[in-house]
């Protein structure tokens, strides 16, 4: 407040001076370190009021059971009269092309 008696006192103000471009420049530079603080006070807040609000949601799911893979039996193939095991199951076998080919593709 410009009309405060103890303001107009050189130990009080220090360097902040409005009539000179030196004080003002300091002064400016207090504003925009208060501004920067009041900014970064404004998004820890925001930032604790998104987590608090996604911390219930976070918690609604559930890990789901780990399932029991159990070993499928290799595929035989026959070449001939006699049978071999294929070393891969049945569904990694190699498709047709036309099946891995998109139809947009093959035309």
């Amino acid at each position: 407040n410009p009309f405060n008696p103890a303001l107009g006192l050189p130990w009080v103000m220090g360097a902040w001076d409005a009539g000179s471009p030196q004080g003002l420049a300091r002064i400016g530079r207090e504003i925009t370190r208060q501004a920067s603080l009041i900014a970064y006070i404004n998004a820890f807040g925001l930032f604790t009021i998104v987590a608090s609000c996604a911390i219930p949601f976070a918690l609604l799911f559930k890990r789901g059971r780990p399932q029991v893979v159990q070993a499928a039996l290799p595929a035989t193939t026959t070449v001939g009269k006699t049978a071999r095991a294929s070393p891969l199951p049945p569904e990694a076998q190699s498709r047709p092309q036309s099946e891995h080919t998109p139809k947009a593709a093959a035309e």
